[in-house]
């Protein structure tokens, strides 16, 4: 009779001191809130941004990596792994883009459908299955628009077709009397 006693204060002493538990323990198990940032002040320039670099300079330098990323692509055809292949890809389509992004009128246009053509390439690389014939195939069409793009859209041709580098007025301002 006095073991079941004892087994009974003793299960007493356990739940109560489950219950409270001491502070370390607790802390210890409970999740701490969550840290939550203040948000960020927004800067806005008083006067229009102009770039560093005139567009003559900005376009060579996208022509250039341009070129650079479509070598990569075309030298790690078969080496390279299928990563490495849609990286080159994503870059060169990026620096197109960007080319793109300085040009006006129907060179930008023609230059649209080239970033259109190397964007339907690029997913054909994503392909897992990439056999001989089909790297011949896609060899040949990469190829053949690198030598479209080199020749059509090199800086001196598409000098002409620049955008200036006046900045435009915001849509806001009055025009001046």
């Amino acid at each position: 009779m006095m073991g079941r006693r004892w087994v009974g204060v003793g299960m007493v002493l356990v739940l109560v001191a489950g219950t409270t538990g001491c502070e370390t323990m607790k802390r210890k198990f409970i999740r701490k809130p969550k840290v939550v940032k203040a948000p960020e002040p927004i800067f806005a320039l008083e006067q229009t941004y102009r770039p560093e670099f005139p567009p003559e300079v900005r376009y060579g330098a996208h022509f250039a990596y341009w070129k650079a990323a479509h070598d990569d692509l075309l030298s790690g055809l078969e080496t390279a792994t299928r990563m490495r292949r849609e990286r080159a890809a994503r870059q060169a389509i990026k620096e197109l883009k960007g080319m793109q992004a300085l040009l006006e009128g129907p060179t930008a246009d023609g230059l649209g459908q080239a970033i259109a053509e190397m964007e339907r390439l690029a997913q054909r690389l994503e392909d897992s299955v990439l056999d001989s014939p089909r790297l011949a195939v896609l060899r040949t069409t990469i190829e053949a628009l690198y030598r479209k793009i080199d020749k059509t859209y090199d800086l001196h041709r598409a000098r002409a077709s620049l955008k200036s580098e006046a900045p435009t007025p915001p849509p806001d301002a009055a025009p001046a009397d």
